[in-house]
């Protein structure tokens, strides 16, 4: 039979101490795991895209979670980390004599970029910007950055279409919205103030399958687009690590 002093010398605080340090050992190899990812030797900044992607995986897993306790939708979680990670930041610098509106064009929302000297040009040099994330993600917000940085070193009029996305919207919402838009500015050229033999589509991801897909279709139907500036564009969707 135990005594009670017997009780009172079990070390209660000393293995409770074991456990907590156990538990954090355990998440900080956990966290370890989860951020360090294999990269080229010559890959800018690897620390920060491991940081990024670490978060990433976090709220996907509480996104997940959310969802199956129907608290949220994951979707909204991705897409509230996507927007204040790089959307939330938007660069505006009088200096660069850029005029920036919102319109829609065939009730496709797009963000306009004109830098001001092409005011008293008839036909404006033109890249149709078609952005990625997936098919699911980004937005003309979170590409602000990069469609501002584009008007501004190129000096030409750049489009940014707000194209449906998955999954409130399913395939070809998006390529419809893009097709659309760019066939558009193709025949009216003259309407939009365009010169129709100066116009690039650019994209990347998700954004570059799409100007890939459009360009193709416009050289088909007799339409001659300047060039297609795809970036890490998807083109394949069997193997992500390909190069």
């Amino acid at each position: 039979m135990t005594s009670t002093n017997d009780i009172n010398n079990v070390p209660v605080k000393s293995i409770s101490k074991q456990k907590i340090l156990l538990i954090i050992i355990s998440l900080t190899v956990l966290s370890i795991a989860l951020v360090y990812q294999p990269l080229p030797d010559n890959f800018p900044q690897p620390w920060k895209y491991r940081f990024l992607s670490f978060w990433a995986h976090i709220f996907s897993k509480l996104g997940y979670l959310g969802e199956k306790i129907n608290l949220f939708d994951r979707i909204h979680v991705l897409r509230f980390l996507y927007y204040i990670t790089v959307g939330c930041f938007q660069i505006r610098n009088p200096e660069h004599h850029l005029k920036i509106y919102d319109r829609r064009i065939l009730n496709v929302s797009v963000r306009i970029y004109e830098p001001e000297e092409l005011d008293h040009m008839d036909k404006m040099p033109t890249i149709i910007h078609f952005h990625g994330g997936g098919f699911l993600l980004g937005c003309r917000e979170t590409y602000d950055q990069v469609t501002y940085a584009l008007a501004n070193l190129t000096r030409a009029l750049v489009i940014s279409v707000e194209y449906r996305r998955v999954p409130e919207h399913y395939f070809p919402a998006a390529l419809d919205d893009c097709t659309s838009i760019t066939y558009e500015l193709f025949k009216n050229a003259d309407k939009y103030r365009i010169d129709v033999n100066r116009i690039t589509l650019a994209g990347d991801s998700a954004g570059g399958n799409l100007a890939l897909v459009i360009t193709q279709s416009l050289i088909q139907d007799g339409y001659s687009p300047r060039t297609a500036c795809l970036i890490y564009p998807a083109l394949q969707f069997f193997d992500f690590t390909l190069p």
